[in-house]
């Protein structure tokens, strides 16, 4: 597909394009918050309860 397609497809719907930035911000925040999640987690495993 040309640069030209591409480009009028991604214009066409800039509504579409925005809900699928939002959804991939959300997607990227919650994997982000859950790996931090899982980091506090390790910490108290390996520090004990005294952490």
């Amino acid at each position: 597909m040309s640069r030209n397609n591409r480009d009028y497809i991604s214009c066409r719907n800039p509504a579409a394009t925005k809900q699928q930035e939002a959804g991939w911000n959300r997607m990227v925040r919650d994997l982000e918050h859950r790996k931090a999640k899982e980091n506090h987690r390790k910490e108290v495993k390996t520090n004990g309860r005294n952490a």
